[in-house]
């Protein structure tokens, strides 16, 4: 079943006043996880803090993220190394597990970005995060085969347009006619995953 969550940009006001205090109340309503909209001039740290308000969601290895403004990945970023710590503590000691797992945490954050560079640096940086935990946990069984396979992902996951109008957008910045349009990833037999 899909969390519900909110989109801080739709309490845009209440965010840029006090961020922290919109989460708690976010998170007082009964909503499971929020979609964020840039960081409203929070740093790194602050950034951290405000997962922690839902850090339950930010820990679901199944847990899907959406960032409609994502510029280079920072809330992504973040929840993507949550979710992986995780399944290392859970599936380190065995490297399909670990493998299996470590796929489906970065197949559930999803972004939005308008500029084309800025989605092209959001996708290296959550690839660099999840192949340096993989190298670390996985050592000589890594296989090019699984890094190829997230880089899929994140091309299909990551994605260039305008999250107002929920339209493309084309290599010059142009708005398409496009509909953005994500996929939702499972596993459906053992190793095999499809969209």
């Amino acid at each position: 079943a899909l969390s519900v969550a909110v989109q801080v940009y739709s309490v845009r006001d209440y965010a840029e006043k006090d961020m922290r205090g919109t989460l708690q109340k976010i998170k007082d309503m009964g909503y499971e996880g929020v979609e964020f909209a840039g960081l409203y001039g929070y740093s790194a740290e602050e950034v951290k803090a405000m997962c922690d308000l839902v850090k339950d969601e930010t820990e679901r290895i199944d847990s899907r993220f959406l960032e409609p403004a994502c510029g280079d990945g920072n809330f992504l970023a973040e929840i993507l190394t949550r979710k992986l710590e995780v399944v290392k503590r859970k599936y380190k000691k065995s490297t399909l597990d670990y493998e299996k797992n470590a796929v489906l945490a970065i197949s559930s954050v999803y972004g939005v970005d308008i500029m084309q560079d800025n989605v092209l640096a959001c996708r290296d940086r959550l690839f660099k995060i999840w192949d340096k935990e993989y190298k670390t946990v996985c050592k000589k069984d890594c296989n090019d085969q699984t890094r190829e396979a997230v880089k899929f992902i994140l091309s299909k996951n990551i994605v260039c347009g305008n999250a107002l109008t929920l339209k493309c957008v084309d290599e010059n910045g142009n708005e398409t006619d496009e509909p953005i349009v994500f996929s939702e990833w499972a596993f459906i037999t053992g190793f095999q995953m499809q969209r």
